[in-house]
């Protein structure tokens, strides 16, 4: 898995930090994401697609093996196969 971050589009909610806090950070200063590991271990695979579903900004792109780059922004959840998830907000 490869992932990366549109700072652009990125509207500093922090969904992604909570969701996957060893992969995902925020400035200080205003909020906007921080990509802490562009190639996170398997143990944080299931984190990553949880943190790009709930991104309000769709700017997190998850990028599997063997696949494009992948938008989960607006996924169901459970289609996925990620059932446990608290939305802060």
């Amino acid at each position: 898995m490869k992932v990366s971050v549109d700072v652009d589009k990125c509207c500093g909610a922090g969904q992604c930090v909570l969701a996957a806090p060893d992969v995902f950070d925020q400035r200080d200063d205003d909020g906007i994401v921080i990509l802490l590991d562009a190639a996170p271990p398997a143990d944080q695979h299931d984190n990553v697609r949880k943190a790009a579903a709930v991104c309000p900004a769709a700017a997190i792109e998850v990028h599997e093996a063997g696949l494009h780059g992948t938008d989960l922004h607006g996924t169901d959840l459970h289609e996925i196969g990620l059932h446990e998830i608290e939305v802060q907000g």
